[in-house]
């Protein structure tokens, strides 16, 4: 796909995703996508107590999430087991907070950076211990790429840095 081809659906993401760009090629593909928000807004589910995740597409090289926050809500810190992720707001803005161990065992927070939908972030394995927050007032989205779909993650306490395991869902 050059890079003036727009993707305007999310079948035409899908199917680039299934071409197999690799890790290299996934973030390129989220930038050229310009999808209707009628078409994200059929993948949404809404609760007014967590976030929560919306599975579009996953296959063995890769998961495709759509995260549905309503205003306050927020995941938990933690960090995945998987190669790399990128996120694009698609709609509202998330503060994306981004934490690291620190030597006595807690955790301290090392970046803090509102996204909107113009913005893309990337996480890699080993660098990934973060937290998504909603503060605005309506409702926002995030269009979630996993290189390797989620199996298990790590979910942190804040205070003391101790870290237990989880199945995908964070």
């Amino acid at each position: 796909m050059n890079a003036s081809h727009q993707i305007g659906s999310l079948d035409q993401l899908i199917e680039a995703l299934d071409k197999g760009p690799g890790p290299e090629g996934y973030l390129h593909l989220l930038r050229s996508a310009q999808i209707p928000m009628e078409e994200l807004e059929r993948h949404c589910t809404w609760n007014a107590k967590h976030y929560t995740r919306n599975c579009i597409a996953q296959r063995e090289a890769y998961e495709l999430l759509l995260i549905c926050y309503e205003p306050g809500q927020r995941t938990s810190i933690h960090d995945y087991d998987s190669e790399e992720a990128y996120i694009h707001p698609v709609s509202g803005h998330i503060v994306e907070e981004r934490f690291e161990l620190v030597a006595n065992g807690g955790l301290r927070q090392v970046s803090s950076v509102q996204l909107g939908p113009d913005s893309y972030s990337y996480l890699c394995n080993g660098h990934s211990i973060h937290r998504y927050a909603h503060s605005g007032s309506g409702r926002a989205m995030t269009l979630n790429l996993y290189a390797r779909p989620l199996r298990k993650w790590k979910v942190y306490d804040e205070r003391s840095g101790s870290a237990s395991l989880g199945p995908a869902g964070a």
